[in-house]
């Protein structure tokens, strides 16, 4: 089968077949052909682009029977599922290091996890897994993420917007590839904002997609990570009312410098419309804005001893003890028995180096006026400028 990353984009973006090795898998390559043609028709996308959508529709094809045959086969299971164990959600702004801590808790065994297996095989991996994984095996991958360097693998931890991405229109990650959407898309995949319908439309298929997720893990309980359910805690609660959430947060400077370096790298992979840096800057600003603000009026939703929250900086210094905090805080067993596994995990980042950014007075200004409440909130101070 051939590599997952798509054609360069038109122009010479992407400058060498070494730099078009470095993308992630796109959320549209080998989705059913009905859905790419649904999420093309909705959002639309420049001729220019073409190559790179008569790639998708072809690599759509193949899969086809596999699609039918995991229906045929898992349908009425998953149908009379249900979740057997109140899952564990992670949540929290883009890049406020959401994927550190899923990865630390996927050292865990009695998580089941979504991974880049799933993601990919989105509608076949129940039907016959072990010949769907041989397949999608030969997958040229990337290392790791071109944005950050984080290892990446069949088997790493992902958020559940990639596989939604891959059955709804209503997933934020259709924003790197629409970019001329990104408000639409958010306002209405993330805020529900337009029609009552649309959030009722979403619970169904993302609760469809866990009884899926929970069926390929024998019913574990499920630990899951995914930004954009900072904002959709009233609807989580309705499906799962028991859910446990962990919150984490990072200091909103990094955060801003963070977003717009992994922006420019997702859409330079994945964009099927042209777009102005200056209007994704203003638009990650209001998406920040209205994240959190969400996050702030529907938290005291979740009853006691089932939301804990976390500081970035705190895990980052003391990953031990902070998720012992959070075993303690969320009732949940087993850490002492974990903890060789953390340790052994935490020595193999000794070679990892997160990003290092620097900081200009506008960019300090910026972020002060504009997500001023969380600084005040969190107690950040702002950053040296150069």
């Amino acid at each position: 089968m051939a590599t997952m990353s798509p054609p360069a984009q038109p122009g010479g973006t992407l400058r060498s077949a070494d730099k078009a090795r470095l993308a992630p898998p796109h959320v549209l390559d080998m989705a059913s052909p009905m859905h790419l043609a649904r999420v093309l028709w909705h959002y639309g996308f420049s001729p220019r682009y073409l190559p790179r959508v008569a790639f998708f529709a072809l690599r759509s094809l193949p899969g086809i029977p596999f699609r039918i045959l995991d229906r045929c086969l898992s349908w009425r299971r998953v149908r009379h599922t249900r979740l057997e164990k109140v899952p564990l959600f992670i949540i929290g702004h883009w890049r406020s290091g959401t994927t550190h801590l899923h990865n630390l808790l996927s050292c865990d065994p009695q998580f089941g996890l979504l991974t880049t297996f799933h993601s990919i095989a989105s509608e076949s991996f129940l039907g016959v897994p072990g010949l769907i994984r041989r397949l999608v095996s030969r997958e040229e991958l990337p290392a790791t993420r071109p944005m950050d360097e984080v290892r990446l693998s069949l088997d790493t931890p992902q958020e559940e917007e990639m596989l939604m991405a891959r059955l709804s229109v209503l997933s934020w990650d259709h924003s790197w590839i629409f970019p001329q959407k990104m408000r639409e898309i958010f306002d209405r995949a993330v805020l529900f904002e337009g029609s009552p319908k649309l959030a009722t439309r979403w619970q169904r298929t993302y609760d469809w997609m866990l009884r899926r997720l929970s069926l390929s893990h024998d019913g574990k309980r499920l630990c899951l990570k995914n930004p954009p359910n900072t904002a959709r805690i009233r609807q989580l609660l309705e499906l799962y009312p028991d859910a446990r959430f962990v919150h984490i947060y990072r200091n909103p400077y990094v955060v801003y410098r963070s977003m717009v370096h992994m922006w420019t790298t997702m859409t330079l992979h994945w964009a099927l419309q042209p777009y102005e840096r200056q209007q994704a800057e203003d638009n990650l600003v209001y998406f920040y804005q209205r994240l959190m603000h969400k996050y702030f009026e529907d938290a005291p939703r979740i009853p006691a001893g089932r939301l804990v929250e976390m500081k970035f900086e705190n895990l980052d210094a003391d990953p031990l003890g902070e998720l012992a905090r959070l075993y303690r805080e969320l009732s949940l067993e087993g850490f002492e028995q974990i903890r060789p596994r953390l340790e052994s995990y935490l020595a193999g980042l000794g070679d990892y180096r997160k990003n290092e950014y620097r900081f200009s007075r506008d960019l300090v200004e910026r972020v002060q006026g504009a997500w001023g409440f969380t600084l005040k909130r969190w107690d950040y101070e702002p950053p040296a400028v150069c």
